[in-house]
């Protein structure tokens, strides 16, 4: 069976996590690998109960592509340059005087339309996606602990851990299925005026388009399974506010507004 991984989004833990897609997809199909991503890495501490600034960091693009050529075939990587995508960037969705908490919620729809900008992009990296059986969408900092890839025409994606939603870390199904998932971006802003979703909600906006815009028939089999490695940063570890600059719609506001559950609405 023929497998496209597309990666998007921030390198996170890159290296944690390789041996995972290993052992449950590039060592059992024959795997070619799509990357895009940005030039630095955004790191998020353990203890998010409230925003801080997140420094970004630099790293080796060429370490992340060479890595995933040891085991799987790298096609295509995109590795943006952040700062200019920060300058070039999409204009801010217009919000509506009664949303409530406008600042909080206008900064987690921010940050999803950039997480879905990016899957977007990434799959302009697939020339040819009819190639595949199935293609997989997934962030990189998941550890993958089981993953049932089949040949099937359902959507298939993880239940998230809040609740009978959609997870949107991850998700596989055949070309076309792929093609409507990842561009959601283009919908966000209709989602928004005209369906009234709380595109703050990444889990529910997802399960909404999916079942109602596209109407898929889906899958979330209880053999999907993973968690997400994450960073052993302490406060210590980020730079105060006088260190850090804001940066952009990234910039995280400082009103003590806690976020979703875990902080999980991330490109």
């Amino acid at each position: 069976m023929r497998v496209a991984v597309l990666f998007t989004g921030h390198c996170r833990e890159f290296r944690s996590t390789f041996e995972t897609f290993k052992t449950h997809i590039f060592d059992r199909y024959e795997t070619d690998v799509y990357i895009c991503s940005w030039n630095v890495i955004e790191h998020r501490p353990v203890h998010n109960h409230r925003f801080i600034n997140q420094p970004l960091r630099s790293f080796d693009s060429k370490e992340v592509v060479a890595l995933y050529n040891t085991a799987a075939n790298v096609v295509a990587s995109s590795f943006m340059d952040w700062d200019t995508f920060q300058k070039a960037r999409f204009p801010p969705l217009s919000l509506d005087v009664a949303t409530v908490r406008v600042e909080h919620t206008g900064f987690w729809i921010e940050r999803l339309r950039d997480q879905w900008w990016v899957v977007k992009k990434g799959w302009k990296l697939i020339q040819n996606p009819d190639q595949y059986d199935l293609i997989l969408r997934s962030r990189f900092d998941l550890m993958l602990e089981s993953i049932p890839m089949q040949p099937t025409d359902k959507f298939v994606v993880p239940l998230s851990d809040l609740g009978l939603v959609y997870c949107d870390y991850i998700a596989y199904g055949t070309p076309a299925t792929m093609q409507g998932y990842c561009h959601l971006f283009d919908h966000i802003e209709s989602l928004y005026h005209k369906s009234k979703v709380d595109v703050s909600y990444a889990e529910g906006m997802l399960k909404y388009y999916i079942e109602k815009v596209l109407k898929m028939r889906t899958q979330s089999p209880p053999t999907f399974r993973y968690h997400i490695r994450r960073s052993f940063l302490t406060y210590q570890d980020i730079p105060s506010e006088s260190d850090t600059t804001p940066l952009g719609v990234n910039a995280l506001p400082q009103d003590g507004i806690t976020p979703h559950v875990d902080g999980r609405s991330e490109p």
